[in-house]
């Protein structure tokens, strides 16, 4: 079994990849990350690490641009993490100089997809330990969420979590998420997700929100903001009783 646990593009006699699973494993592992949409609005959460008592305090959120349409998070290994999204952003800024138009994020999502998988199948390489939530706006004016997992599947969601806490997260949002939800309804069953099902403090995260707003040419403005510490504090986490 060993030799199937170290080589990248051998099979194990029951048909897995190993060391595309222990990727997962990895992804799996790290701080939560967790989002939401409805037709109007994304919102992204994701938990902070904590400081280290010596460590010189910087921003560092984990949330990050890839171009002016396109965001998103990585749970998983930080290094790999950061590899992967100059390779994105290098894509993006290429394709914006082909095309003369703004990467949507359907495009994005698929090209972390394809690159993910191609480190599945090549030789000397070996598996992002990292999965990440692409979020953003179609060229239709669709909000859009995507994971893109270690193995190279990409899936949309409505609502969705990655990290260690993930499955009960998960498990809250489909009970508990609605399509139809207002902003301050959908930022309610987010942070409620957090303090319902994991121990991460609310003031321990960042948040962005994503907003569409039509404009004087028919088009659609995209506004985003991270919410600053006394407007997440004014927060009320949804509860399960209060329905």
């Amino acid at each position: 079994m060993s030799d199937y646990d170290r080589a990248l593009t051998v099979f194990s006699p029951d048909g897995h990849l190993l060391q595309v699973q222990y990727a997962a494993e990895a992804a799996s592992r790290s701080l939560s990350v967790v989002a939401i949409k409805s037709a109007d609005y994304i919102i992204i959460l994701a938990e902070r690490c904590k400081e280290q008592k010596l460590q010189d305090v910087a921003p560092n959120s984990k949330i990050t641009f890839i171009n002016d349409r396109v965001f998103g998070c990585f749970s998983g290994l930080a290094a790999d993490a950061r590899v992967l999204l100059n390779k994105t952003r290098n894509a993006a800024q290429s394709y914006q100089l082909s095309a003369d138009e703004i990467a949507d994020c359907t495009y994005i999502a698929k090209y972390i997809a394809e690159v993910q998988q191609r480190y599945t199948i090549q030789g000397g390489l070996r598996p992002f330990g990292v999965a990440s939530l692409i979020c953003g706006f179609t060229y239709q004016c669709e909000p859009r969420i995507y994971k893109c997992e270690s193995n190279g599947v990409v899936i949309s969601w409505k609502a969705h979590a990655i990290g260690n806490n993930s499955k009960p997260i998960n498990e809250f949002l489909n009970a508990h998420y609605d399509e139809k939800l207002s902003l301050e309804d959908g930022l309610s069953v987010l942070f409620g997700s957090i303090t319902e099902c994991s121990n991460i403090v609310c003031g321990n995260v960042d948040v962005l929100v994503a907003t569409k707003k039509p404009n004087q040419t028919g088009t659609n403005d995209y506004h985003y903001k991270f919410l600053g510490t006394e407007e997440k504090q004014n927060i009320i986490p949804f509860k399960p009783d209060d329905n």
